[in-house]
This record gives C-alpha cells, sequence and structure tokens, in this order.
C-alpha cells in the first residue's frame, strides 16, 4: 500500500492530462494527487469530501483505459446516481459522447433479460450498474461473462462505503472477489465517508496480489460549517415534533435568500413542515421521497438547479451522490423511529451544503435532543465511519453461501478459500460464521451434504436462481405447504403466507388499525405491514392507504413477477399449490381475482378492468359478444386490443387473431 499525499496548494493544469480535456482550467488538490498516479498500474482508493472532485477522478482513471482498447465498468449504489451519470456522459459536451455507454440497473436480472444485457456489455466502452444488477449477471460463469470481464480494464465503484450497508453491502464484496476470480481489471473506490481506508487497501492488496494506492483527504473547495442545534423534547411525541417544526422555520427565516435541503427521517414529518412552510407564505414546497414517481422526482431536482426552488424537504432519497447542492443543509433529528439515523447517512446529507463556485461557504444545521449530549460533534468520531462487512451477518452470509454453492464451490474447502478471500475474514480472522451457515441452511434443508459435496435442494436452487434469501424461500415454501394442508386459500391466509415470508418492515401503529381488525394478534408487529400491504393489494385496495404503507406496497408490486415465479417453481418441485398464476395478476396490479381474466388481456391493466367489470364485461368471451358496449369504454383502443384476443370459438366473427393463451 501507497499514501499519495494530497497538497492543497497544488493545483495543475488540466491541460497537462494527455487523454482528454476538462471543462475548468486546474485540477483541484485531490484531483491533482490522483493524476500523478492515474495511470500507475494497481488499485486506487479514493476518501475524500462530498464536492472534492471524485467524478472527474474518475473520468481520468476511466480514460486511460479506454485509450488502451479496455472497457470500463462504474458501479452506483442508486439508480438515480448511474441515470445522472449516464445522462452527463452522453451529453455532446462530455468528452465521453464520443463512446458507447450503457445502463443496466434494478435489483437482479431475469434470465430471459440476460442475453439482451451480455450483448449491451460486449458492445459498450462503458457500463452503468447497480450492485445488484452486476452481481446478478456475473454470478453465471459462463464463456460471454469471462469474455466480456477480460475486456473491461477497470471497475470503479461509487459511493464504496455501500460496503457496510444491509445485504446490499455484501452484494457489493462479492462481486469485487467475483471480479479478481475471473480477471484483473483495476479497481477504483470513491468514498466520502469511511475512516479504515488502510484496512480496506490491505483486504484488496490480498485478494489481487496488487499494489493499492491510498489518496484520504478532508480538502473541501467551499469549507463546511456544521451547527449542532440542541431542541428541547419534553412533552410527549406532538411537543417534539411542533419544536422541530419550529426550529426548521426559525433557521430559514434567518437567512431568506439562501436555497435550502431540509433532510427529514421520517415521510409524515416531511408533510407536516412542507404544510407549515406553505401556511407560512413560502409558495408551492416539494417533498422528495420514495414514494413519488421517478419523473416526479426528476422535476423536483431539475428546477432546483435551475433556480426555480429554493427548498426542498427531502427523505434520504437525495442524500447519496446526487448532484444537489444547496447553501445551507438542515438535519431534522439524528433518530429514525427508536433507531439512531446512520453516522454515514448524516454526513452524506450535510455534504450537499455548500454550493462550488457560487458559496463563500455551506452551512449544516444538525437537530438533536438537548438532553443527549453525546451527538454533539456527532461527526467527529471517527468510529462511527468504519467500514466493517456485512459478511458476518449470518442472513446475508447464507444468501451468499447458496450463490457459490450453485456456482461450483460445492465443498468445504472451496467455501473456505471463497470466505478467506472476503472483508469479513480479513476483519475477524475466524471462519465460524461460515461453518455456522453451513449448518444452519442444512438444518433448514436447504443443502445437503453427499459425502464431501454439498447439492443444493430445490429451495436452495430457487433462492439461487431468483437472488432471493433461501431462508425467505424455505419461509414460502412451508407456509403455503400449511395452506395446502388445511385446504385455505382466502386473501387472509394468502397474504399471512406471503408477508410472514418477507423481510421485516415496521410502519407506525396508526397505519396498521384496519390490520389489526382483519388478522387479529396472529401476526408478529415486525410482519404485519408486509401482510396487510399483500392484503390491500390482492383485494384492489390501494388507491387510499396510509402514506406509511405507500413505499413497500411499491416495492412488493415492483418485485412481484419474481415473488410469483418463486410461487410458481416451488409449485413445479414441490406440488403444492401456491396459486401463482393468479398472485401474478393481484400483487402486479392490486386488483381481486375477478379482475383476472380482464387482465390477461393484453392491452386491459387494472383501469380498464375496473371500468369493464362495472359495465358487466368480465372475461375475453363477453369484450367480444357485447362489442358496443366495450367500444364505448375503451375508444379507438379496442379494436387495438381486440386484435390479441383468441376469437376461435366465434366462428361466425371476422376477427382473426393469434391466442396469447
Amino acid at each position: 500500500m501507497k499514501i499519495i499525499e494530497v497538497n492543497e496548494n497544488e493545483w495543475i493544469p488540466t491541460s497537462r492530462y494527455p487523454l482528454g480535456r476538462f471543462k475548468y482550467e486546474k485540477f483541484n488538490p485531490v484531483q491533482s494527487a490522483f493524476f500523478k498516479i492515474y495511470n500507475f498500474p494497481g488499485h486506487k482508493i479514493i476518501e475524500a469530501a462530498t464536492s472534492a472532485g471524485k467524478t472527474t477522478i474518475a473520468e481520468m482513471a476511466i480514460v486511460n483505459h479506454l485509450h488502451n482498447s479496455k472497457k470500463a465498468v462504474v458501479i452506483a449504489p442508486l439508480k438515480a446516481l448511474a441515470e445522472e451519470k449516464y445522462n452527463d456522459w452522453t451529453s455532446t459536451e462530455h468528452n465521453f459522447s464520443s463512446y458507447r455507454i450503457s445502463i443496466v440497473t434494478g435489483d437482479y436480472l431475469p434470465a430471459e433479460n440476460r442475453q439482451k444485457v451480455l450483448t449491451e456489455c460486449l458492445n459498450s466502452d462503458i457500463m452503468l450498474f447497480t450492485p445488484e444488477m452486476f452481481d446478478s449477471l456475473t454470478r453465471k460463469k459462463t464463456n460471454e461473462i469471462i469474455e466480456w470481464l477480460n475486456s473491461v480494464g477497470i471497475v470503479v465503484i461509487d459511493e464504496c462505503h455501500l460496503l457496510t450497508m444491509p445485504w446490499r453491502g455484501s452484494t457489493l464484496e462479492n462481486s469485487i472477489i467475483r471480479c479478481f476470480e475471473i480477471s484483473n481489471p483495476e479497481l477504483v473506490l470513491l468514498s466520502a465517508t469511511m475512516t479504515n481506508t488502510e484496512e480496506i487497501a490491505k483486504w484488496l492488496e490480498g485478494i489481487t496480489n496488487s499494489e493499492v494506492y491510498l489518496i484520504s483527504s478532508d480538502w473541501r473547495p467551499t469549507k463546511l460549517n456544521v451547527h449542532y442545534v440542541p431542541y428541547v423534547n419534553g412533552g410527549g411525541y406532538s411537543q417534539k415534533i411542533e419544536t422541530l417544526i419550529n426550529d426548521v422555520l426559525k433557521i430559514i427565516n434567518e437567512h431568506p435568500a439562501d436555497k435550502f435541503l431540509v433532510f427529514v427521517h421520517s415521510k409524515s414529518l416531511g408533510r407536516k413542515i412542507k404544510e407549515k412552510l406553505e401556511e407560512e407564505g413560502y409558495g408551492k414546497i416539494y417533498f422528495h421521497n420514495a414514494d413519488l414517481e421517478a419523473e416526479k422526482k426528476k422535476e423536483i431536482i431539475e428546477k432546483f438547479n435551475n433556480h426555480k426552488l429554493r427548498i426542498i424537504i427531502a427523505t434520504s432519497t437525495l442524500a447519496w451522490g446526487v448532484n444537489l447542492p444547496a447553501r445551507r443543509v438542515i438535519i431534522v433529528d439524528v433518530t429514525r423511529g427508536m433507531e439512531e439515523v446512520s453516522p454515514i447517512d448524516i454526513k452524506q446529507m450535510i455534504g450537499r451544503a455548500g454550493r462550488y463556485g457560487i458559496d463563500p461557504c455551506g452551512d449544516a444545521y444538525i437537530l438533536y435532543p438537548w438532553n443527549k449530549p453525546k451527538y454533539k460533534n456527532y461527526l467527529n468520531r471517527p468510529e462511527n465511519f468504519v467500514i466493517k462487512s456485512r459478511l458476518l451477518d449470518p442472513d446475508e452470509i447464507a444468501f451468499h453461501v447458496v450463490a457459490e454453492i450453485n456456482k461450483g464451490k460445492n465443498n468445504a474447502n472451496l467455501l473456505r478459500e471463497w470466505y478467506k478471500k472476503t472483508l469479513a475474514y480479513h476483519q475477524e480472522m475466524t471462519l465460524i460464521p461460515l461453518q455456522e451457515t453451513i449448518d444452519n441452511l442444512m438444518n433448514w434443508g436447504i443443502i445437503e451434504q453427499h459425502r464431501e459435496t454439498f447439492v443444493l435442494n430445490p429451495t436452495g436452487r430457487i433462492s439461487a436462481w431468483f437472488y432471493y434469501s433461501p431462508y425467505m424461500v424455505a419461509k414460502l415454501l412451508n407456509n403455503f405447504y400449511l395452506l395446502n394442508m388445511e385446504k385455505d386459500f382466502s386473501d387472509t391466509a394468502i397474504s399471512s403466507a406471503i408477508g410472514t415470508a418477507l423481510p421485516d418492515y415496521p410502519v407506525s401503529k396508526f397505519a396498521l388499525d384496519e390490520a389489526y381488525a382483519i388478522f387479529g394478534n396472529e401476526i408478529p408487529y415486525e410482519k404485519l405491514g408486509a401482510t396487510f400491504s399483500i392484503w390491500l393489494l390482492i383485494n384492489g385496495l390501494i388507491d387510499k392507504v396510509h402514506n406509511d404503507l405507500i413505499n413497500l406496497i411499491r416495492q412488493i408490486q415492483a418485485d412481484s413477477e419474481r415473488l410469483s415465479s418463486i410461487l410458481k417453481a416451488i409449485e413445479g418441485f414441490y406440488k403444492i399449490d401456491c396459486k401463482s398464476n393468479e398472485l401474478m395478476y393481484r400483487l402486479k396490479y392490486g386488483a381481486p381475482a375477478e379482475f383476472i381474466p380482464l387482465l390477461q388481456i393484453k392491452g386491459i391493466g387494472l383501469a380498464r378492468a375496473k371500468k369493464l367489470y362495472e359495465a358487466g364485461i368480465k372475461n375475453k368471451e363477453e369484450l367480444i359478444m357485447k362489442k358496443d358496449l366495450a367500444r364505448k369504454i375503451l375508444g379507438k383502443n379496442y379494436d387495438l386490443i381486440i386484435k390479441t384476443v383468441n376469437v376461435n370459438k366465434f366462428p361466425n366473427k371476422e376477427l382473426v387473431t393469434a391466442s396469447l393463451f
């Protein structure tokens, strides 16, 4: 490991970079330090403040490999951040615009899309991924994957402190290991928030046998002033909320000309602050959160960057990486419910304060309870930013052990060799977590041992195929097996079978009043949010739900195809009924069972199905037989929709089409 010092007085002219041009005349001190090593063989870790220009560092490193006829992979933590880079790099004003750039984001790669994505990889110069998509793509070591990874000269990981985040961190860690099992690309890690960079560097040296260069600096182009603002939290929850809102208004009122980002840790508080600001005459206030559609989020960011908005309220959706600086940032409290907000998240949030070239400095205000002084100087404790491997978590190890066995690491020696490459082993130097995980997987019936060889049982295979927790697959199997034994396929039974197998998703008790009336006390509180959301979906009751459930319902809908495919696979292996075909439509559209015959028709979604059903048209036959009524409801779309319907059983009709059923 070689540490590269940053000279805060050194500003190297960008004209000295021989492989491209930049829109500014000089590299800043952090960029200047990297310029001296950009073409050195080996890996690089850059830990520098937000706004220190880490994107330019990535571009320097990438172009070096593109000029040597190699490809580049860039892994971004969020779809929004990947899209931001894609839009920037494909604009005609950017040096990268002459290169072929593709973007693939999401949580996993369905088998039917695999070849398409591989073709994109082979034909592109730069590929942008989320960690989950990169991991899903590279799990299967085909000849094409090997060919493509051998053509990749560099892998850039943005916001690499993601390594310490639940589930996502272990996925990223294992992806790094897999890269070096297949090829030997240069690795560039970028972060604003990790203090154990030397430990990470030594880990990389150990698994790659290559030099690692480390740049660590707190230099920032604009000075950041952090203000810890205590609030009085006596008098109960309502009084606390009122106090927080008043403190936010006081700070904003003291700086009437400045742009603000106000970060909240609950959507209900965000909405209350929004309402109060609008009541106080601040005009239209936008609340950026996970419940918004992608286009609306994009609109808010564009308006703020184009000076059409002065204040945005946001959850952590705007904390990671997205280029949205403001003069001032307010962090409203340091807890999320009963849990502390991660110091990494808070540091990401305050990093938005101060616009380079516009503001002389940035100011961040952290509101914390006056009677908990430990939160004062919360960000000045190095131990809060140590990157700890997530492959020390039993559930996460199990997920990856199953994947590794599926890929061929099917005996104890091979699994030990794999685990010894992990950051988890580097930090703890023990194989006990691995052995305990193997024992648990065998006890659950997910894997078996035949002499020296581990074999995946169907639950393990389903987990590996669909990128899903093996324990969740096993719970789904057990729950639906019981439904089959009891012959109970009521909506409450189905909702319980799915919801109790999904991850814990605690929501406010106010959102679950109706849930207790339906499920009583049979469902554990931490599982009730998911269970109730499933019930709302399959009963078509998602139009008017509590705000705390909106994001969870959207997550379930977005993952409905994978979930129904898992249930179908369980049906195939175990010969039990999981209602997979029915649930595929009910979960995707949020529809009751009676809408399914209409939803199966191409071109008919939930809104059209509801109108048709209410008018007495309940299936494809009635869509044809009640032609005039259907045409009145569907208008000119009727002719397009009806072409997809099989009308062979109606020989007197002139329509001739291919069947989709």
